[in-house]
């Protein structure tokens, strides 16, 4: 096993969750330590889509030595991260504090203007965007081929590449809710082995 394919499967902490007034969720982190954000404010993040796991990263929580991937629990939001937080790449936390807030509404809400054609562009068709920033790769190794080759059909939960994201490695499915179930590869959009930032579009794709 590679040290990338190792590094699929680092310990996680689920984030404590509080419901707040207007579909909003505080997510809070559940131990004192130095968090570091893998999502940035205004991205829009759904767990059922872009993870197989218990929930989607939010981040790396680093308690007594030991860093933990940071899982928000299944749900949709746009992220708003803390004021303490805005700008910062790390910073000490204490157990209960809130990190940022999901805004669920505003998530389906901007769902809604991507499926009557807000998102896609007159330049760019339909794309699937990176759902948190980290380094961009399409197989598991350099010695594995690809996960998908351009006119390849993905469908739900297919894996269409890794994002390095503070030396830890996350698997990113195919999966949207602005996207159609099953679709074909037209383009990858983000270079192999770059560095990509949330939101950004990684492949173009058409219903298939």
């Amino acid at each position: 096993m590679s040290a990338r394919e190792g590094r699929l499967h680092a310990a996680h902490k689920l984030a404590l969750v509080t419901e707040l007034p207007g579909q909003r969720f505080a997510v809070a982190s559940p131990a004192p330590g130095w968090f570091r954000p893998a999502v940035a404010t205004g991205q829009l993040v759904d767990t059922g889509r872009h993870s197989a796991s218990a929930g989607v990263l939010v981040g790396q929580l680093d308690v007594l030595g030991k860093s933990y991937q940071l899982l928000a629990p299944r749900g949709a939001g746009l992220v708003c991260l803390s004021e303490r937080l805005a700008g910062r790449a790390h910073l000490a936390v204490s157990a209960g504090e809130t990190l940022l807030t999901l805004d669920a509404a505003a998530a389906l809400t901007g769902a809604a203007a991507s499926a009557t054609g807000a998102e896609p562009t007159a330049a760019m068709g339909l794309v699937l965007r990176a759902p948190s920033s980290g380094r961009f790769y399409t197989r598991p190794s350099p010695q594995k081929p690809p996960f998908f080759a351009v006119g390849d059909i993905l469908e739900q939960g297919h894996t269409v590449c890794l994002l390095e994201v503070m030396k830890t490695f996350h698997r990113v499915t195919y999966g949207d809710p602005t996207l159609p179930e099953r679709a074909k590869v037209i383009a990858v959009l983000a270079q192999e082995e770059s560095d990509v930032t949330a939101g950004q579009p990684l492949l173009e794709v058409e219903p298939a």
